[in-house]
Order: C-alpha cells, then sequence, then structure tokens
C-alpha cells in the first residue's frame, strides 16, 4: 500500500497554536489507515504558513501528502478513502463546523467552468509528494489561497484532480480566521489569476 504523511502546520503565536493543533493531530493519529508520519512545523519567524508546510514536507518519504490546518480535523476514514481514490490530487467532502456545532450533512464542493474561476480543492486535498516537490511547494508570501496557488500549479504540470467524496475534512470556522479578510482575499484572488492566466 502506499505511504501518507500528514503535515499540521503553524505560524504567528505558538502558544495559542500548539493548544488548537492538538486536536488537529489526534484526528490525524486516529486513522483506521494509520499514516506513515503526523509532522507538526511551527514557523518560527512566525510570519509565513508556507515556509512551515514546505520544512515538513522536505522531511516527508512518503508517496502522498495531505496537509491539515491546526484548527481543523480529518474524519477517521480519511486517509483509507483518500488511498481508495483516483488521481494526482484528491479532494475531499467539507464539513463545517461553528462554535462546535457540525452541519447537517457534508458537502462536496463542485470545479468551476476554470480552476482560475475559483477554487474548489481544500487544503485537505491530498497531493502526490513528488509532484508537491516537482513544482516547488508551496508559494512563499503568500498570506492567504496558498493552497489554491498550489493546486493551480500542479494542474498547470499536468496533474490529474479526482474527487473522493467519502474523505470528509471538518473545517472549524474560526471568527478571527485569517480568511475573513474579503480585501485581502480579493487581493491575492487577483494575483493568481493574472500570475496564471494563459497557461492552463
Amino acid at each position: 500500500m502506499e505511504t501518507v504523511d500528514v503535515v499540521v502546520a503553524t505560524f504567528g503565536n505558538a502558544d495559542l497554536w500548539s493548544v488548537l493543533a492538538k486536536r488537529a493531530i489526534h484526528s490525524a493519529e486516529c486513522q483506521t489507515v494509520k499514516p506513515a508520519g503526523v509532522w507538526y512545523a511551527h514557523d518560527l519567524e512566525g510570519t509565513d504558513l508556507s515556509n512551515a508546510r514546505n520544512q515538513a514536507a522536505e522531511e516527508s518519504s512518503a508517496d502522498w501528502l495531505i496537509f491539515l490546518d491546526a484548527d481543523d480535523e480529518l474524519d477517521s476514514h480519511y486517509v483509507e478513502s483518500m488511498l481508495a481514490g483516483d488521481g494526482d490530487l484528491r479532494w475531499p467532502s467539507t464539513l463545517g463546523v461553528v462554535d462546535g456545532v457540525e452541519d447537517d450533512f457534508p458537502v462536496l464542493l463542485q470545479p468551476k467552468r476554470h480552476i482560475l474561476v475559483g477554487n474548489h480543492m481544500v487544503i485537505g486535498t491530498m497531493v502526490r509528494r513528488q509532484l508537491f516537490t516537482d513544482v516547488g511547494g508551496f508559494r512563499a508570501g503568500l498570506p492567504v489561497l496558498e493552497d489554491w496557488d498550489l493546486w493551480v500549479r500542479c494542474l498547470i504540470a499536468g496533474a490529474v484532480a479526482c474527487p473522493c467524496p467519502d474523505a470528509i475534512y471538518r473545517v472549524h470556522v474560526r471568527k478571527d480566521s485569517r480568511n475573513t479578510n474579503e480585501q485581502l482575499h480579493s487581493q491575492v484572488y487577483a494575483d493568481i489569476q493574472n500570475r496564471y492566466r494563459g497557461m492552463i
């Protein structure tokens, strides 16, 4: 069987994130099919999540990588479901959690008419480690949407993306999340579209 490493990475307030990350790490360790490794990395400079993720990925020798946000969780069948799927990129269903209350059912995001119109693959998308390495990993300096930027580059490199609806990624919604900054999102969204327009 192919091997999978799960990477939980953080930046900023190390004390805060080390507490939150325990839940994420626990969900990665309690899988029906155990990952080869569960890596935790914190950006020592405290400024760039991409750096922490890339550093952990460099240590991996697994066939596949799953990146798990420190405030989110994986369903217990996540790795098993991902390994049963197809494609070089395998995206999961998502289940929202707000103040400890889960949505009624998971949702599998559908592709837009073009990947540069919008992202349907969350950070928990499983990616071949060699593909991740070949495209240069996460682009440093992006304050948000760094996963979308990565998936676009993977697709430009010829990757095939396929859904894995039985893999459920629990997204814990926090009011102070960096993802709530709409102006920042708009700026980075435009940057990604302009950077890769005409390449895919």
